[in-house]
């Protein structure tokens, strides 16, 4: 084996193993879902390891786990130290990625407020997802633990608990009594990037027939929020964002249990050095001061 893999597979894996969807990477790296697979393929024979299940291709083996750990660093270094040289001193204009479902359902409402009290800084907000680097002087992104590499402050507690509409209750009465049994009768909503936050919710309430009972999973939290607010089933999702929602009675939360999925929540991630920045201080700590204000 050579003493470094072709760079170009390196690239194409730690966007596969980052973003776990092929979309995602063909529209970040402008190539094809074969020239993705071949790709990968090369790396692994160079490497002489799989780094993704074969029976389950969006999970990275434990070799595979590590190997992106690593590379990811190397990557957000190289996104980090591109941008330094690139970007000009954009005065009080900030560019944040956050993901699609985010943007969404908790930061987009809230910026008016925050222009309310910083008129000065312009906010550009990215809902592509993805990491800090290039164009983005902050990324808001969901996480399973808190990076080392950058600077990474917790936005919110992540506290998931089912909702549905409340129609949907009406129709399904048995949810309002309160047992977990009640589901089977139901549609579980579940996501890609989060499979495990019903299996947990579930454990956490007495039940362990997660796979028993009927399911329809999204690529995103917001297509299973559509998919929920029009009546297609129930779905478990981070409080905070649908705390609107809830207040104006579009969702209603028919169970009391709240999981606190404890590290695994949304991360603000920067560099240390955007702390010198216009505006983006300001915008930091307005939007850690949030959490207060957030139904958690």
């Amino acid at each position: 084996m050579r003493d470094f893999p072709p760079l170009r597979c390196v690239h194409t894996f730690e966007a596969l193993a980052r973003l776990m969807s092929y979309r995602l990477v063909i529209e970040e790296l402008g190539i094809g879902r074969v020239a993705i697979n071949s790709q990968i393929r090369l790396l692994e024979r160079e490497l002489g390891v799989d780094l993704f299940e074969k029976e389950r291709p969006h999970r990275l083996t434990p070799v595979g786990l590590q190997y992106f750990k690593a590379v990811s660093v190397a990557f957000d270094a190289f996104r980090d130290a591109t941008a330094e040289i690139t970007e000009s001193r954009r005065a009080r204009r900030l560019q944040i990625r956050a993901d699609v479902t985010f943007s969404r359902y908790w930061l987009a409402p809230r910026l008016r407020e925050f222009h309310s009290s910083n008129p000065g800084v312009q906010i550009v907000l990215d809902a592509s997802g993805g990491p800090v680097g290039l164009s983005a002087d902050a990324a808001i992104h969901f996480a399973p633990f808190a990076r080392t590499d950058l600077c990474c402050e917790r936005v919110f507690r992540n506290l998931i608990t089912p909702v549905c509409t409340p129609q949907y209750l009406t129709e399904h009465a048995a949810l309002t009594r309160g047992e977990t049994a009640a589901f089977r009768d139901c549609t579980l909503l579940c996501t890609l990037p989060r499979p495990m936050d019903w299996p947990d919710w579930l454990h956490a309430a007495g039940s362990a027939d997660f796979n028993l009972m009927r399911t329809l999973t999204y690529e995103t939290a917001l297509v299973a929020l559509r998919a929920a607010k029009r009546g297609h089933g129930i779905a478990v999702v981070t409080v905070a964002l649908v705390a609107a929602e809830l207040a104006a009675g579009e969702f209603v939360a028919p169970y009391a249990l709240t999981l606190d999925q404890g590290d695994a929540t949304y991360y603000l991630t920067y560099s240390r050095s955007k702390l010198t920045m216009p505006g983006f201080s300001s915008f930091r700590d307005w939007l850690l001061s949030q959490q207060h204000s957030s139904t958690v």
